[in-house]
């Protein structure tokens, strides 16, 4: 007799009914568990403190673990009054020992999902893939045609003995398709050049904030200025972050 407490495979690829069956998992968030798992064709076992749940990931403290990954799959989730909570029968057999292929992935994905959401996810993938690859070429084909540009700019702002050195960054980032963010470099260097504060055309947050900054500060010859600025930015926000806490 199936254990009701455990989802029972396959769905039926309803997108709902598949979130009401891991709304089950939802019960034991704030609970640590033991997850068993197969990565990259070996067995793994992780103690983890559940943090949250949705179809396609278990959320724990430090990391989120895919049901069904191309790298990995969840074998079985289990309390630690060894209570079953997840299994998934199918998983060892085709991870276990093997580099997951898509034949594999795709195996599990139905076991797990059902082949309607499988293909509708499919679908998905493919389209954003595609998307992907479009913004790539078109982002490719702007730091193409602005790459001499881009390069000719630099020889007033950068480092004297970092010229080639910068040549040869801009060919590599605009064929990467970074073009963009080249060109915010750029903005940043004669912002501070000419005490300006044009707007940045690209994204500056977090991670990709701190890669500009770096690259400002490794080929802008007034660097020592550029770093003055970063600093009274920093003793700024942290004055503020003060007048707000005694407030």
């Amino acid at each position: 007799m199936a254990d009701n407490n455990i989802i029972q495979f396959p769905l039926d690829g309803n997108k709902n009914n598949i979130n009401k069956k891991f709304e089950e998992l939802k019960k034991y968030i704030g609970e640590e568990v033991l997850i068993n798992t197969v990565y990259h064709g070996s067995r793994r076992s992780l103690e983890k403190r559940i943090i949250g749940v949705d179809n396609e990931y278990l959320h724990t403290d430090g990391i989120s673990i895919p049901f069904v990954g191309m790298d990995g799959v969840i074998i079985n989730v289990v309390t630690l009054q060894e209570k079953i909570i997840y299994n998934n029968a199918l998983a060892e057999d085709k991870y276990l020992y093997n580099e997951p292929t898509k034949k594999r992935i795709e195996d599990v994905q139905n076991y797990v999902y059902g082949s309607k959401y499988t293909i509708e996810k499919k679908k998905i993938l493919l389209e954003a893939e595609k998307k992907a690859a479009e913004t790539l070429k078109e982002l490719i084909e702007y730091g193409e045609n602005n790459k001499y540009k881009f390069m000719h700019e630099g020889i007033e702002l950068v480092k004297p003995e970092l010229i080639c050195e910068w040549f040869e960054f801009v060919e590599v980032n605009v064929a990467n398709g970074d073009g963009e963010m080249v060109e915010a470099i750029i903005t940043t260097m004669k912002n501070v050049e000419n005490n300006e504060d044009k707007p940045i055309n690209y994204s500056l947050t977090g991670f990709i904030k701190s890669i500009l900054e770096a690259y400002v500060l490794r080929y802008y010859k007034n660097s020592d200025k550029y770093k003055e600025q970063l600093m009274e930015k920093e003793r700024r926000r942290q004055l503020g972050k003060k007048i707000f806490v005694e407030e």
